[in-house]
């Protein structure tokens, strides 16, 4: 949500600024509050997304999904995904979104016992 809320920004003010978003998921950005009412069946995917494939398309944002970063090289001021494609930049924003903390309570190596931070693990 940060990255896409950081494009956001960008584009109120350069529209024809290059940007490329790398994301490890295969979906484009979505609410994740509210995965928990996926889980719930209360809503859907769908319901949750904040911006369809087509409003990147139609910003110019190259949104690169299922391609995460491997490394950053700063001196040659380039990004190299997990396939092994180099991607030059101008300026880099990371926003990498968070991990859930597990605390150090016995039980946690159960099965059944499981985190959920993404549409996947929901």
């Amino acid at each position: 949500m940060a990255g896409v809320s950081a494009c956001e920004a960008v584009l109120k003010t350069k529209k024809e600024a290059a940007m490329t978003i790398f994301g490890d998921e295969p979906y484009t950005n979505y609410n994740r509050i509210l995965l928990s009412d996926v889980l719930a069946g209360k809503t859907t995917y769908g319901k949750i997304v904040l911006n369809t494939k087509e409003w990147y398309d139609e910003n110019g944002i190259d949104l690169r999904l299922s391609s995460p970063i491997h490394s950053i090289d700063p001196v040659q001021k380039s990004v190299i995904d997990q396939n092994g494609k180099i991607t030059p930049y101008d300026s880099l924003i990371l926003a990498m979104g968070g991990l859930p903390y597990l605390p150090p309570i016995s039980g946690l190596d159960r099965k059944g016992v499981m985190v959920f931070r993404t549409m996947d693990e929901t």
